[in-house]
């Protein structure tokens, strides 16, 4: 994926409708299906190449685990 290809992934979580990579700069991508926004890009546009998470560009991300799941009720 080129939007990645300058970055070291840490962590990443695929999931069936969507998905999200951590970089080693602490910041997120992610892309798929965004009905409800949950790519966290702004907008619901699906996303067929990562995007950045602006909204989380000032805060570095550390964690070590991603869950990407569907919730149906």
């Amino acid at each position: 994926m080129k939007a990645l290809s300058k970055h070291r992934v840490i962590d990443m979580a695929l999931g069936p409708n969507h998905s999200a990579v951590l970089v080693e700069q602490g910041h997120v991508y992610t892309f798929g299906n965004n009905q409800e926004g949950q790519l966290g890009l702004g907008n619901t546009k699906p996303r067929d190449a990562p995007g950045m998470v602006k909204q989380l560009y000032d805060r570095s991300i550390s964690v070590s685990i991603f869950a990407c799941i569907q919730v149906v009720f």
